[in-house]
């Protein structure tokens, strides 16, 4: 019964290390709200997980609020430049899938109907709804 409740046990470690998985992800979610803060979240997240879940090194939690902290700078410069770019590649998606103004119009490139619903039905699509190709 000894090596059951060890902390070194594999039941204890996998645990441990869904909790420092969580744990970091929450804090990203938290950090990033502001998203002036979204790049150097996000670097923060990638260095502790790469140190700590991948390589199995210990101080998740202090690991990545240092990582922030140090790339806090930068990451705000870069925050700035990086997220209107990405609204803007978002808005221009949503204007090709024909989901801006226009009555459903949009761009009827073969890709993006397949992304869209064109004629290969999404998976939650192909398995909520019935085929488009009748039954298989």
């Amino acid at each position: 019964m000894n090596g059951f409740f060890s902390p070194n046990n594999l039941f204890f470690r996998s645990l441990s290390w869904a909790v420092d998985i969580v744990g970091i992800s929450i804090l990203w979610l938290f950090l990033s709200l502001p998203l002036v803060t979204l790049v150097p979240a996000s670097a923060a997240l990638y260095q502790t997980c790469a140190l700590c879940v991948r390589r199995g090194e210990s101080g998740a939690f202090s690991r990545f609020l240092r990582s922030f902290l140090g790339n806090l700078r930068q990451g705000c410069l870069l925050s700035l430049v990086v997220v209107p770019l990405g609204l803007l590649l978002l808005l221009g998606q949503n204007v090709m899938a024909g989901g801006a103004g226009g009555g459903g119009g949009g761009v009827r490139h073969r890709p993006l109907r397949r992304l869209h619903g064109g004629p290969l039905p999404s998976l939650w699509g192909g398995l909520l709804a019935p085929s488009p190709f009748g039954a298989v």
